[in-house]
């Protein structure tokens, strides 16, 4: 199912939303169905990233650390921007296990969980973000 809402001038334009929930789920998706969009975000924040790095705020191979200093921690003083955006930095384990929606979904605990988190001890060179602070691609 999908959903869509353009607003334009501040007036909504488009409301609409149809199919079903998926295939496990056959409810109807309906305009106020919430939807989780963690693969939406990687494309607008590598946008909004790359936008940084053409103005010169930042660099693709500069250290996390040299803009966020907490990040620099257990592990993690070395891993880059690049790394970062590859799903290279071994940060799978920093965020915390078996939390709720509402825990998820507090932007201080979260940002803390994974300044404060350690980065993954594997060297498999995975996607996964489990390759060491070292490898770049």
């Amino acid at each position: 199912g999908g959903q869509m809402c353009v607003i334009s001038s501040g007036d909504v334009v488009v409301d609409a939303s149809c199919g079903s929930m998926g295939v496990v789920d056959a409810r109807p998706v309906r305009n106020e169905t919430l939807f989780e969009v963690f693969q939406l975000s990687g494309g607008l924040l590598s946008l909004l990233v790359m936008q940084q790095i053409h103005s010169g705020a930042l660099s693709i191979d500069e250290s996390v650390a040299s803009a966020w200093p907490k990040f620099g921690t257990n592990g993690k003083e070395k891993i880059t921007l690049k790394q970062l955006l590859h799903h290279r930095s071994g940060l799978a384990s920093a965020v915390p296990k078996k939390k709720t929606l509402r825990e998820l979904c507090d932007w201080q605990a979260m940002v803390d969980a994974i300044a404060n988190g350690e980065r993954a001890r594997a060297n498999t060179g995975a996607r996964n973000g489990s390759a060491s602070a070292g490898e770049t691609e």
